[in-house]
């Protein structure tokens, strides 16, 4: 029976309703459209009209509430999915990050580098479903990143790391690449909290064929890093603030090392044990977090003790006789710790802060009893493992040298290695800042072995391999002592100047004792202003050189004081000088 026209319309009405609708306004898209670009939803999960998908780009997709089409100024969203290099000059947002890693599986170079921002938001690239499969280089510029994590699981053919000026917590740093060879960071700080201890040094051990680690001003690398590097070549932590530790176990083709304006690196060791390995590392750093939690569980106990109000007495007595209050002085604290004042790792502060109104400073006293005896209980543990998890050096004659640039670093002495590693390094301070060339070598031009064995003996009285005579006459112009006694003084040249009243010019006769010790030319000096007065005038020709020493008669007696001493003490005995 044919259909009448009532029939054809209930069909073709119910055919519609069939047809899936647009998620915006519900109506069926025209032939052609219907479908949706969002990158986290199924690609059949709905369906949109062109007119509104235009109107939905840039904004939250209404399905999943993920970013919808946002523009992106580099156009990558344009590019096709072969695509293996892509620059980009915005920061994606992080539904965007997922979607690169998506719609590019042959990517093998990713740069960004966007403009600086205060807090710009931080990306995850750990975050699941973020993939970089064959990626071999990655470079990011003023990025804001939750963590440092670049690992098998989401770059696992790694090559070369770059980062510059990452902004946010950037913790936990932690990487572990296989394929990893190139490491440059720069105007970078590690976030670090009690859990990440070793971080930096277990991170780079993770990565066995490191071959170049570059850095400027990365910072806060920790206070513990114990690391085994087969393949590393070069490692230069210039200008690393608030690095405290790091402990080479192992690494045979090490070449150069800067520590140049590391200051607070004190505590740089440089060992040679074959049979260290990344579980060496890990289990140095297990023993040093249990002892950690022992150590916080003591503290805390001692830190309650000292805040029993109901112990006030004894507990005054007890603070007198440890010199912490003067006679007639209580010992008076608050039953809670002051926010601010939280035990070790910070996690556990108050996040307001220290209130400074409230200040206590028997309290001060208490932290720092209580940091003491923390230290003291984790050093002592840190101690006994490596004593007893790595034991000594191993002597190799077939090793590369090793250039130690420590430059404007007062804090390392080659004297404090292990003697079978001693020999084989160098240490290199240029007086005129050092630094590394765009080889990563240094640009100190003491090449030479002059003054090696002083280096490698490590002598006390001044920077390692230099004339003591020349630390004294730096030391001396920092005083300003020389400059009081109206003496200008170079180091490399003794005695040039004018008089305090700045007549003269010319060179200062020096005895031959003076020239070989120059202290004893500034102890004559010193002597004749105290002996002539403010008013004195300065006579260069009043000094007499001592006669050459084998033509000295051995009845004629010097009566110029002794070294280590004043006229008055002439006839004392001979005293040791003391710097």
């Amino acid at each position: 029976m044919p259909k009448t026209k009532k029939g054809k319309a209930a069909s073709a009405k119910t055919a519609e309703s069939a047809a899936p609708t647009c998620a915006i306004c519900m109506h069926v898209p025209p032939a052609g459209q219907g479908q949706h670009h969002c990158g986290t939803c199924a690609p059949a999960a709905w369906v949109v009209c062109a007119s509104c998908e235009e109107a939905l780009k840039g904004t939250k997709c209404p399905i999943c509430r993920s970013d919808y089409m946002r523009e992106a100024t580099s156009g990558w969203d344009a590019l096709p999915a072969s695509t293996t290099e892509l620059e980009l000059d915005e920061q994606p947002t992080q539904d965007e990050l997922k979607r690169i890693s998506t719609r590019f599986p042959l990517l093998q170079q990713l740069s960004i580098s966007v403009d600086y921002e205060d807090e710009p938001d931080e990306l995850d690239f750990a975050a699941d479903g973020i993939v970089f499969p064959v990626l071999t280089s990655l470079s990011l510029t003023c990025v804001g990143l939750k963590s440092i994590t670049f690992t098998e699981a989401n770059t696992p053919a790694l090559v070369e790391l770059e980062l510059s000026n990452i902004m946010g917590q950037c913790c936990p740093f932690h990487l572990a690449l296989p394929q990893l060879r190139s490491l440059d960071a720069e105007h970078t700080m590690l976030g670090e909290r009690h859990i990440d201890t070793g971080q930096f040094g277990l991170s780079i051990s993770r990565c066995p064929r490191l071959e170049t680690l570059r850095s400027y001003k990365f910072r806060c690398l920790g206070d513990c890093n114990y690391a085994v590097l087969p393949s590393l070549r070069l490692l230069a932590l210039h200008r690393s603030e608030c690095t405290h530790h790091l402990d080479i176990l192992y690494a045979p083709q090490l070449r150069e090392v800067s520590l140049q304006a590391a200051f607070e690196l004190r505590d740089f060791r440089l060992r040679n044990l074959p049979t260290a390995t990344l579980a060496t590392v890990e289990a140095l750093l297990a023993r040093k977090r249990t002892a950690e939690e022992a150590a916080r569980e003591e503290a805390r106990a001692e830190d309650r003790r000292w805040r029993d109000q109901a112990n006030a007495k004894a507990l005054t007595k007890e603070a007198r006789r440890r010199g912490w209050i003067d006679k007639g002085e209580k010992w008076e604290v608050s039953a809670e710790p002051p926010g601010g004042m939280g035990m070790d790792g910070g996690d556990e502060e108050d996040e307001m802060g220290f209130d400074e109104d409230k200040f206590n400073p028997y309290d001060e006293v208490l932290q720092e009893h209580v940091s003491e005896m923390f230290d003291k209980r984790v050093d002592g543990a840190a101690k006994a493992a490596e004593r007893e998890l790595i034991g000594a050096s191993v002597a190799d004659e077939s090793l590369p040298r090793v250039t130690i640039d420590a430059t404007n670093m007062d804090g390392f002495r080659i004297g404090r290695l292990e003697p079978q590693v001693r020999s084989r390094c160098k240490l290199v301070k240029s007086r005129f800042g050092g630094g590394l060339d765009d080889d990563g070598f240094s640009l100190s031009d003491d090449d030479d072995d002059d003054g090696e064995e002083g280096e490698e003996e490590g002598e006390e009285g001044g920077e390692e391999g230099e004339d003591p005579r020349e630390h004294f006459m730096r030391m001396m112009m920092g005083t300003g002592m020389p400059q009081a006694a109206g003496v200008q003084m170079i180091p490399g040249r003794m005695g040039a100047a004018r008089g305090p009243d700045g007549r003269g010019g010319g060179g200062i006769p020096l005895s031959p004792g003076e020239v070989q010790d120059p202290r004893r030319f500034l102890e004559r000096m010193m002597m004749s202003m105290r002996a002539a007065g403010p008013e004195a005038e300065y006579n260069e020709d009043e000094v007499e050189p001592e006669p050459e020493g084998p033509a000295r008669s051995k009845k004629s007696k010097s009566t110029r004081p002794k070294r280590g001493q004043s006229s008055a003490d002439a006839g004392r005995p001979e005293a040791d000088y003391a710097y």
